[in-house]
């Protein structure tokens, strides 16, 4: 899927914070986030359908949508990971923010950094290793390497701070805040790759 396409579903979240936060925390929902959530969920049939019918349409035509378009399936099997990737952030800020009201004393900022570090031992069983940088560091690889280095680094301290903040706001409000990620991830994605989001992805989002 489009990169804009991942970032809205992802950015959801707030919502489904919402909704974890008043079934497991109590939070109190007004009207207007009852509003939000039902608005949200017609924006996701926005960008879910129109590339449903599309698909569908060229299998209608004698060829199927693998032959009019290798990307067709990859294109929603993308946008359901996005969606529940959304779901699970906002599993995670309830469960930091759970974390952070209970009278324990709890290491979240070490609990993220534990589940960082198994996260990234099993890509490496899965892998095969193949995850790991050449022992050339010379041309291509070594920019690469040196990208993915610096997004971890910034995806690591992200990760701190939802870690956070939860203990001075709601879940509904972190994801809130995250929201920017929405606007400003489309842009950058098309300064460099100049991926543009389709009509129906504008008008979902």
């Amino acid at each position: 899927t489009s990169a804009a396409n991942a970032l809205l579903l992802i950015n959801l979240n707030p919502l489904w914070c919402a909704v974890v936060g008043r079934l497991f925390l109590g939070d109190l929902l007004p009207r207007r986030t009852y509003i939000a959530l039902a608005l949200a969920l017609c924006c996701v049939i926005i960008i879910f359908v129109p590339e449903v019918v599309e698909r569908k349409r060229h299998g209608g035509d004698g060829n199927t949508a693998e032959e009019e378009d290798p990307y067709a399936d990859t294109a929603v099997r993308g946008n359901i990971i996005a969606l529940v990737c959304g779901f699970l952030l906002a599993a995670y800020i309830t469960i930091v923010r759970l974390g952070a009201k209970s009278e324990k004393e709890i290491n979240l900022v070490g609990a993220a950094s534990l589940g960082a570090s198994l996260s990234a031992i099993i890509s490496a069983i899965v892998e095969r290793g193949d995850v790991f940088p050449s022992p050339f560091w010379s041309g291509p690889t070594a920019y690469f390497w040196l990208a993915a280095a610096g997004q971890g680094f910034g995806i690591g301290t992200v990760f701190v701070a939802i870690g956070l903040a939860p203990k001075f706001i709601t879940g509904a409000e972190v994801g809130l805040c995250i929201l920017l990620e929405a606007v400003l991830g489309p842009f950058f994605v098309w300064l460099a790759y100049r991926d543009v989001p389709s009509k129906w992805t504008l008008i979902g989002g």
